[in-house]
């Protein structure tokens, strides 16, 4: 952060980056000023709008929402980002630092928090879980939990948040039946419903 200048860029790739990364800036007893000069990217309207919560608003954000496609969108401005701060996951897939600095471009990644996944076999036979007709897959780390727990039976429809933890899912054997074209509630139900009943749902 003491390194930003003048035309650097911020790059985000999920909102808890977007939350940890204001708390750290909390921390050191400093606002939304320490990052005059220096431009923002998000992956995703999910990501811009924890940004807008903090006064914030994105100079750039991907569509579709993947780190890759955000490297993407950074390469084609102009004129090409210079450095990139992008605080991240510990789990964070390597496209978007990989690609960028193949470009190039200058990329500090910091884990900016850790994801701790608790997955539970008993708890899930507790509250029933094992029997639900459905399984909404989040994020990779979601889908990595779900994999270990090995509780996934034919009957059941896995729907992905996004194409970056739909692929996550496949390369662990995961079979995703539907990806929802945006990350957010609304579009995990369209996709859901899809995957339910692709003819159209029944009233």
């Amino acid at each position: 952060l003491t390194h930003l200048a003048a035309g650097d860029w911020l790059a985000f790739t999920s909102r808890y980056a977007v939350l940890s990364f204001w708390q750290a800036l909390d921390a050191k007893h400093a606002d939304a000023r320490a990052l005059a000069g220096c431009k923002i990217a998000a992956v995703g309207t999910g990501t811009a709008r924890a940004l807008a919560r903090r006064g914030l608003r994105a100079d750039l954000i991907a569509h579709p929402a993947t780190g890759a496609e955000l490297a993407d969108a950074l390469l084609d401005e102009k004129p090409v980002p210079r450095r990139v701060l992008h605080p991240r996951s510990d789990r964070a897939r390597p496209a978007f630092a990989e690609r960028l600095r193949s470009a190039g471009v200058t990329v500090d990644d910091p884990i900016a928090y850790r994801t701790v996944t608790s997955a539970n076999r008993a708890l899930l036979d507790e509250t029933g879980a094992l029997g639900c007709d459905c399984i909404v897959l989040a994020s990779p780390s979601a889908a990595h939990a779900l994999h270990r727990l090995n509780v996934v039976s034919a009957h059941q429809v896995l729907v992905a948040i996004g194409p970056t933890t739909a692929a996550a899912a496949r390369e662990l054997g995961l079979p995703i039946a539907a990806v929802a074209e945006a990350p957010h509630a609304a579009a995990l139900v369209a996709a859901l419903a899809a995957a339910i009943d692709p003819v159209g749902v029944s009233p």
